[in-house]
């Protein structure tokens, strides 16, 4: 949807597609996981580098339940949107007969999305969203310059684009929705989310002041 972390990131913020989604095929086998974009020819390398380093920081960071609720709120809505029509309703348990072998799996299947955790999205994606997993598929005009890019080179292109991260404790929530880390350098990063704006704010705050001020020195600081 619109407030996902792949359109905030690649679309909203990078501008490097005109859209983009995830989905899933799922079924009684196994079934199949894609990340989609459409976009300019000249993009292809800047957008797909951009969308992995969201999956590579979902590995990394649990979703929070702020987006847990929205997705639980979609998953209801689309429930029952198809249930407001004969023809949904036939198209549901038609596809999860003709996929999963049995209709009941419609319900199950939502029950299921709808009990998922942040830890469980986070194992998951940990196990199964590898680069040595993954197969890149570029449809694009027949005029249009090709990346230059095999197999190899797609998963060496995507490795070096995710920026290494500075190692952080797991956080402690406290008081507010804050959330506390310690910074491997010794710093503190305390986070508290605010989805009601699409605008970050920033403060860095030193020791400092007079009670560190030597005698002669007193004041000091005022003066930075």
């Amino acid at each position: 949807g619109l407030s996902s972390r792949l359109n905030q990131s690649v679309r909203e913020r990078q501008k490097l597609v005109h859209s983009v989604a995830a989905g899933q095929f799922n079924g009684a086998y196994p079934g199949l996981a894609y990340l989609w974009a459409e976009l300019e020819p000249g993009q292809v390398k800047p957008a797909l580098a951009a969308i992995w380093a969201e999956v590579e920081r979902m590995k990394r960071e649990p979703v929070s339940e702020a987006e847990l609720e929205r997705q639980r709120v979609r998953i209801e809505h689309d429930e029952a949107s198809e249930l407001m029509s004969m023809e949904g309703m036939a198209g549901k348990l038609g596809y999860y007969e003709s996929m999963g072998g049995d209709y009941r799996r419609a319900d199950q299947a939502e029950a299921r999305m709808r009990a998922v955790t942040a830890a469980d999205i986070q194992r998951v994606m940990n196990k199964y969203f590898k680069l040595n997993r993954a197969s890149v598929v570029v449809y694009r005009p027949t005029k249009s310059k090709a990346t230059g890019l095999d197999s190899k080179g797609w998963q060496a292109w995507l490795q070096a684009a995710v920026p290494a991260q500075e190692a952080v404790d797991p956080g402690q929530v406290i008081v507010g929705g804050i959330t506390r880390f310690k910074l491997s350098s010794g710093g503190i990063l305390l986070v508290k989310p605010v989805h009601h704006s699409p605008l970050v704010a920033a403060q860095f705050q030193f020791d400092g002041g007079q009670r560190l001020e030597p005698p002669q020195l007193c004041g000091g600081m005022s003066l930075l």
